[in-house]
């Protein structure tokens, strides 16, 4: 078992060798509860029990790219953090946020999804989404996203989203911090 140094102590990780079977059990013991997030790369089982800094993160995030949907009439349906896998590949893993921007009825895969880098990193979760190919992924790490869209040969990193290219993602991470609300954060980002 591997635990992350976290400077956020209500954020716990553990990490340990796992078979599919194995996390296929954890994922049925925990039910339909989104914590703890599990992760599993085919060899490796990893439970996140998110902090309270990281939820707020991921949710105003969220709540961001929501209300410039809903002000720019752009369809989209917030899939939270839904457990996507792939038994063939034997990987599965649970975005922080994510996001359909087409097929709302019968979605194999969120369009966007979100990982927050809180108190670590993201290992190879990049690795994980392009298995399952998600078009694009979001990075928040230290007030900053970065923004990967999936090509040929991989993520590769871009200046804008192809599911919300007008969104300024810099804007968005300059108004997101930990300890602030709703109300806070979408003046910040609307600049009031």
């Amino acid at each position: 078992m591997t635990r992350a140094p976290s400077s956020d102590l209500a954020e716990y990780l553990e990490r340990r060798r796992a078979t599919w079977a194995e996390y296929v059990a954890a994922s049925a013991k925990r039910g339909e509860s989104s914590r703890p997030k599990l992760t599993y790369d085919g060899a490796m089982l990893e439970i996140m029990s998110p902090s309270l800094g990281h939820e707020k993160i991921a949710g105003f995030v969220g709540d961001i790219v929501k209300a410039y949907c809903f002000d720019n009439d752009i369809e989209v349906c917030a899939g939270r953090s839904w457990t996507l896998r792939d038994e063939a590949k034997r990987i599965g893993l649970e975005p922080d946020e994510c996001f359909l921007f087409k097929d709302f009825e019968t979605p194999v895969r969120p369009d966007l999804a979100l990982e927050v880098a809180w108190a670590r990193g993201i290992g190879d979760k990049l690795g994980l989404y392009a298995q399952l190919r998600v078009s694009e992924v979001w990075v928040w790490q230290k007030r900053e996203i970065s923004i990967y869209v999936l090509g040929r040969d991989g993520y590769e990193q871009a200046t804008k989203s192809i599911w919300v290219p007008g969104l300024d993602v810099e804007r968005v991470a300059a108004a997101v911090y930990p300890a602030s609300t709703f109300s806070v954060v979408m003046r910040h980002y609307r600049g009031k």
